[in-house]
């Protein structure tokens, strides 16, 4: 994996020659640093700038992908005409476009369970934070103890396996947070696939997505073996798929800049 702006040089070559330019972004922890608590993450009023102007470019096509809700992170960015995928791509929007995973509200007598069970056997610790989500549930820890947070796996463990077992939910886990959803094969790597489906018919195509997380890394596995640009921001993730990486937030706002002059 290559610092980016060291190899700036190649990764602008391939920018130059590209027909259209789709920039696919998560949210918490790139766009914003990782803070708290998840209200507490507020896009700042630049980068919300940049977006806009970068989609108001017509060899640009904008896009967040995230693990909050799509109502939620649309308003948060609050940038209309760009493209929104929620829940970790099990509901997405945009122009000429509307998703939904039909399979995944199957799951939410499963998640109504799992969440009064958490919320029951939890409730005692200081510092959780737990999100209904709609299609699916998150978990954050980050304010917990560092001698309680084994415990909170524990019974986050011991409470959603016998629904794991059963095919019922799925669980997946990021920084600080673990995640309950649907048992459907749907995820960043999947949004990115759809997204650039919606985009085929342009010349020269090239994808760019940037995250942070775990989660992340299904977004650059399927654009690892492409001429698409992956970048990791941070070192959160050991061995990551990603391409390039930046350091932190700030220099994924200067990459945007320099996006810009292209």
């Amino acid at each position: 994996m290559e610092y980016l702006f060291r190899d700036w040089a190649d990764v602008l070559r391939r920018l130059n020659i590209a027909g259209h330019i789709l920039l696919l972004l998560d949210y918490d922890g790139t766009l914003t640093p990782l803070v708290a608590t998840p209200e507490q993450a507020v896009l700042a009023e630049d980068m919300r700038q940049l977006l806009r102007a970068l989609n108001d470019r017509d060899s640009f096509s904008v896009g967040v992908i995230s693990g909050r809700k799509l109502d939620e992170i649309q308003a948060i960015i609050g940038v209309p005409g760009i493209y929104y995928a929620g829940n970790h791509g099990l509901e997405m929007q945009g122009p000429k476009m509307h998703y939904f995973n039909p399979r995944s509200s199957q799951a939410r007598s499963y998640l109504d369970r799992i969440y009064q069970d958490l919320e029951e056997r939890l409730a005692r610790l200081e510092g959780i934070i737990l999100e209904d989500k709609n299609l699916s549930l998150s978990l954050h820890y980050r304010l917990v103890s560092q001698e309680q947070v084994q415990e909170v796996k524990e019974v986050f463990s011991r409470i959603c396996e016998p629904y794991v077992i059963r095919n019922q939910v799925k669980i997946t886990r990021g920084k600080k947070v673990l995640e309950v959803r649907p048992p459907v094969d749907c995820n960043k790597g999947q949004a990115v696939l759809a997204l650039r489906d919606h985009f085929c018919a342009k010349d020269r195509l090239i994808t760019i997505y940037i995250g942070d997380d775990q989660t992340d890394e299904d977004a650059f596995s399927v654009l690892k073996d492409s001429p698409d640009i992956s970048i990791l921001v941070g070192d959160g993730v050991r061995g990551s798929q990603a391409r390039y990486f930046l350091e932190d937030v700030a220099e994924v706002k200067e990459f945007l800049a320099r996006l810009m002059e292209l």
